[in-house]
């Protein structure tokens, strides 16, 4: 069942209840992740699959990116929703819900979530302790004021000024810190096991994989050690010293990697990378196509203020100088963006160009961001051969992917 509730005048939080078939009169109430409000269908189904009735909800704000956070500019109350009331107002109605639908009083009720949902979990136990018999709340991202400057000084003490698209120390030298880090501090502990027991007893010194001449793959050069330094420092305030946030603990850089030698869990997602710069130029690369061979890019384009520039800057970056002369455009400005499939969609656009020898446009694009200066093939259909198209789905900061097509040449 599908609900909202009307917070304020300008924020509602939408809501669902699953009622599985066999109820075991118990109801768990699912968090949130980042700034998505993005059910947890995941940790839904896990619950009704257990025969809990489950409940999810968007936090009070509806908005294709949320992680732009443009939704809670000059919008106090979608922030208090995100921050602490919407799991609180959303567990009534939806205990209700599930006695009406279940024909059964609750018995217990459950909150289950993690990162932000965690700590929308200790928004719970402090300010409505009677919502839950029980809470979950992993990786609580607590201390939510101090963790965002945490975050924006990770990320720019790994930039230069003006500059946010090439970090000082590239996701490429991550692994190759966590393995130095591993092998000054793992036994440390006692056991030699590949896991660095208690990061702060880690007495690694950056400077140790200082480059003795140029940049090389398997070296840091002294700007990076220096910025490597600062970031294990974390935060301080410049005029008392201060400690605001503490650093990311040392064998963290990279917690995975990729068989392509890259890393899959680490704090790229975090100090900001140049993901969907790399997802473009490898599935390039897969496909044994240079970028000067790209006739058309089907964009992500979700018409946001940051995700268009950040999407402009990564096909710079991809694509260097042949950015300029290649035409590309967004589907979304045409049917919006779905919640699931807007990749499918945007595929479907760019096949039926390919075969019907014209570039879909980008409609009511009529005031450009000054940073997004390329060909969007702005309001109407362009005729044109594509031999070979680039298709961008992107979740900055999460999964990036991009899909090389080539018409197939009888």
């Amino acid at each position: 069942m599908q609900a909202t509730v009307t917070t304020a005048s300008d924020s509602a939080v939408n809501f669902e209840v699953w009622i599985p078939e066999r109820w075991n009169h118990k109801v768990v109430v699912t968090g949130n992740a980042g700034y998505s409000n993005a059910l947890s269908t995941r940790d839904m189904t896990l619950a009704l699959s257990r025969g809990y009735a489950a409940v999810g909800g968007d936090t009070g704000h509806q908005t294709a990116n949320s992680d732009d956070l443009l939704w809670g500019v000059d919008h106090p109350e979608r922030i208090i929703d995100w921050g602490a009331r919407s799991i609180h107002d959303i567990t009534g109605p939806a205990k209700r819900i599930a006695e009406h639908v279940g024909s059964s009083a609750v018995g217990r009720a459950y909150f289950y979530g993690c990162s932000t949902g965690g700590h929308q979990g200790y928004a719970e136990i402090q300010r409505y302790p009677e919502d839950f018999d029980g809470v979950v709340a992993g990786a609580p991202g607590n201390n939510r004021v101090r963790l965002n400057v945490g975050f924006l000084w990770q990320f720019l003490s790994n930039r230069h000024p003006h500059d946010d698209a090439h970090p000082i120390v590239p996701a490429a030298k991550l692994p190759l810190i966590t393995k130095a880090v591993i092998a000054a501090c793992d036994a440390k502990d006692g056991v030699a096991d590949g896991v660095v027991d208690d990061p702060r007893r880690c007495d690694f010194d950056p400077s140790a994989l200082q480059c003795r001449g140029d940049d090389d793959s398997d070296c840091l050069t002294r700007e990076q050690v220096g910025t490597l330094q600062k970031m294990y420092a974390g935060a301080r305030n410049p005029r008392t010293g201060d400690l605001i946030y503490p650093g990311w603990p040392k064998s963290s850089e990279a917690l995975t990697v990729l068989p392509t030698g890259v890393p899959g869990i680490g704090w790229q997602q975090y100090s900001g990378g140049v993901e969907p710069a790399r997802a473009m130029t490898m599935a390039m690369k897969d496909a044994g196509v240079a970028p000067e061979e790209i006739d058309y890019i089907n964009l992500h384009g979700t018409s946001t203020e940051l995700n268009d520039r950040i999407e402009t800057r990564a096909i710079k970056l991809a694509f260097g100088e042949a950015a300029a002369r290649i035409p590309m455009s967004a589907t979304k400005s045409m049917i919006g963006h779905p919640q699931g499939a807007s990749g499918a969609a945007g595929l479907t656009a760019t096949l039926g160009g390919m075969v019907e020898g014209f570039l879909p446009p980008t409609i009511n694009l009529e005031q450009p961001d000054p940073e997004c200066d390329l060909d969007y093939v702005p309001q109407q259909a362009r005729p044109s051969a594509i031999r070979t198209a680039l298709c961008n789905c992107i979740g900055f900061g999460s999964k990036n992917s991009a899909l090389v097509v080539r018409k197939f040449e009888v």
